[in-house]
């Protein structure tokens, strides 16, 4: 490596606030520009801390977006440029203009027009070759959604009544993103029209899904044309308009041991240390704040396992920025440094757990409370009551629960097990009172646990979810995300679930989230339970 690459990578990873791995970069023999080819999962050869490696990332893809790395198309165009009698010099100049995406004042006699043909062949062959199974397989997202598909329709045809399987609207902008991101990486400026093929192609892969959602050619309207529609043309034409920040596929696989105990032997350098000053009073920007948040991970981390369980509501205090709106996010984001495959698991695989639940339900519920539950279930339900039955039915499914407190086995009764992780609150004005009565009735046990909010005046009809620990209170989009970010929240903050819901919650984390940690209590949860689901 020359002196001015050392110095250019040096003033790269200084802006990172990673200086300390220049040496481990030289050792494996990365440049700057040899650090913008490589995939996420490769940058743990630099460093194993999950924090570092997301930092690195992130301005790497920083460095991506301003200067592009040349595409394989531009190679084509050099080849043939290559063939002609024009100078070597001609031809570099002939690549750059391409790979600028200069005017045509800016290029070789010639050269614009065979650029763009060879680039419209490749393009075209690009989507004629694209295989879909493969890019989503490639994706940890894509992945979970082709398996959550194919079990939808097997559990299908399994039913009296076959109904047809369809996507959520995540699970189809989930897929167009994948795609998208493979032809802004693989093609130059592709258009509009070949957008079609990869349309059939979802169809070709999901077969109740409608080619129009994903994909709708232009129309003559009086002296006007449109432009083109559907989900594809509007992520392309997004963007285009606007840098995308690639999100690569992790090659972790689910379900293995947590990193946690990667960050209990980091030292404590100084740079953590201001970031945790920062904090004390810095709110903005929010992308900011998410930073220097993942750079305290290591100090923070150590916090939490070094002391009792009791610690953790001094921890939320100590933590001032968690009580911002979206503090909630800085404790996702821990979670995401812990476990890097399990972010989307919940949404990805909610609406198969639900039918799959539902289903296990009417054959195992045997208590009046739970049958009552099961009456409420209608075609007309919005997802977030259908949700909020479902949370209210999980400890009916397995009624006998028994959990070692102070080593003697205590069962809980399915009323006391469902308060223990959902309160269903009538009155929004009723809700500061509700919490606070939750939260006196388990003091003796701290009284921090996480637990899930619904609201609304019946569970056929609840309008808002809410994720609360401690003294903070979370507002959700729906019940599902407060579910997610409740089971999140136990884990970022490494506290061990309630001894009411232990099961509940260690189910939801073998079957929905695939983790698997070294503090799992075997008693909490029977395996035919598990079983019965299958992604």
């Amino acid at each position: 490596m020359t002196t001015s690459a050392n110095e250019e990578l040096g003033r790269f990873l200084t802006s990172c606030g990673l200086p300390h791995l220049l040496d481990k970069c030289k050792d494996l023999k990365f440049t700057l520009e040899g650090l913008k080819y490589v995939e996420k999962s490769d940058l743990s050869s630099i460093t194993p801390y999950p924090g570092e490696v997301a930092i690195l990332w992130g301005k790497l893809t920083e460095q991506k977006q301003m200067a592009p790395v040349p595409k394989r198309t531009h190679n084509v165009v050099d080849s043939e440029s290559s063939n002609t009698n024009a100078s070597s010099s001609k031809r570099s100049k002939t690549h750059h203009s391409l790979s600028q995406e200069a005017g045509p004042s800016c290029a070789e006699p010639g050269s614009a027009a065979a650029g763009t043909k060879l680039n419209a062949l490749a393009n075209s062959k690009f989507v004629e070759d694209f295989d879909l199974l493969a890019a989503l397989n490639g994706d940890s997202v894509g992945r979970e959604i082709v398996k959550a598909y194919q079990a939808a329709q097997t559990l299908g045809e399994d039913d009296d009544e076959e109904q047809p399987v369809f996507l959520t609207e995540s699970q189809r902008n989930k897929i167009v993103e994948i795609i998208i991101e493979h032809v802004q990486v693989h093609t130059e400026k592709v258009p509009y029209n070949l957008l079609q093929n990869l349309a059939v192609k979802i169809v070709e892969l999901f077969p109740t899904e409608c080619e129009k959602t994903y994909y709708v050619g232009p129309k003559q309207e009086h002296s006007s044309k449109t432009g083109s529609e559907g989900k594809l043309s509007h992520r392309l034409k997004n963007c285009r308009n606007k840098p995308k920040i690639a999100k690569p596929s992790s090659t972790t696989k689910a379900g293995a041991r947590n990193s946690f105990s990667s960050f209990l032997n980091q030292t404590i350098t100084s740079e953590i240390t201001e970031a945790q000053a920062w904090l004390s009073t810095g709110r903005t920007p929010w992308p900011e704040v998410l930073r220097k948040w993942a750079l305290t991970a290591p100090l923070r981390f150590q916090q939490l396992f070094n002391q009792d369980s009791s610690y953790v509501n001094s921890y939320l205090e100590e933590w001032e920025v968690l009580k911002h709106k979206s503090g909630f996010e800085l404790l996702l984001q821990d979670f995401a440094l812990i476990y890097p495959n399990c972010q989307d698991n919940l949404h990805v695989r909610w609406d198969v757990f639900e039918k799959r639940t539902f289903n296990i339900a009417a054959k195992d519920v045997r208590d009046s409370a739970g049958k009552e539950y099961l009456k409420l279930l209608s075609d007309d339900l919005t997802k977030d009551s259908r949700a909020s039955i479902l949370l209210a039915l999980l400890p009916s499914i397995r009624a006998s629960h028994r959990a070692l407190i102070g080593g003697k086995a205590v069962k809980f009764s399915v009323v006391e097990v469902r308060s223990s992780y959902l309160l269903h609150v009538k009155v929004p004005g009723d809700l500061k009172r509700a919490l606070d009565a939750f939260r006196l009735s388990y003091a003796e046990e701290g009284g921090g646990r996480p637990i899930v909010i619904v609201v609304g005046p019946a569970l056929t009809n609840i309008t808002t979810a809410y994720m609360s620990v401690a003294n903070l209170l979370f507002k959700l989009r729906s019940v599902v995300e407060a579910l997610d970010v409740c089971f999140k929240v136990f884990h970022a903050l490494h506290c061990s679930y309630p001894p009411q819901c232990s099961h509940i919650w260690m189910m939801l984390q073998k079957v929905i989230y695939n983790i698997n940690t070294e503090w799992d209590q075997k008693q909490d949860v029977k395996h035919s339970w598990i079983n019965s689901y299958s992604f």
